[in-house]
């Protein structure tokens, strides 16, 4: 998607928060290691998690799973499954539409809250 495009769809001016900062991390997101779970790192709502492999969309990439995150005015944070290198997976990203999310120290994920430095807080 061209950037104008991400820009409208996220209805913000801020550059930043659009493009990852390069090191793993996203403007505008907490990153914590493991998979979006509640404080006790077990429990999480079932109603407010949805795999993109059950949609239209396919994203095969971290950055992928971001823009999607992005452009889905309910996403709230999203979850994506580190070990496959070479993208050929497309059931990676997780979508999260609850808020009090932590990474519960698995390794082979990272959980991606919005914060409240995010464009979309900021309408």
């Amino acid at each position: 998607m061209e950037l104008k495009a991400r820009i409208a769809n996220c209805q913000t001016s801020s550059l930043a928060a659009l493009e990852p900062l390069g090191d793993g991390n996203y403007f505008g997101y907490k990153t914590t290691v493991g998979k979006c779970r509640y404080s006790d790192k077990v429990s999480y709502n079932k109603n407010e998690v949805y795999n993109l492999i059950n949609t239209n969309y396919r994203v095969n990439s971290e950055e992928g799973c971001f823009d999607r995150c992005n452009e889905e005015k309910e996403c709230t944070g999203f979850q994506y499954w580190q070990y496959d290198p070479q993208g050929k997976d497309f059931d990676n990203c997780n979508i999260w539409t609850g808020t009090g999310y932590v990474g519960n120290g698995s390794k082979s994920t990272k959980c991606f809250m919005k914060t409240d430095d995010h464009p979309s807080n900021n309408r």
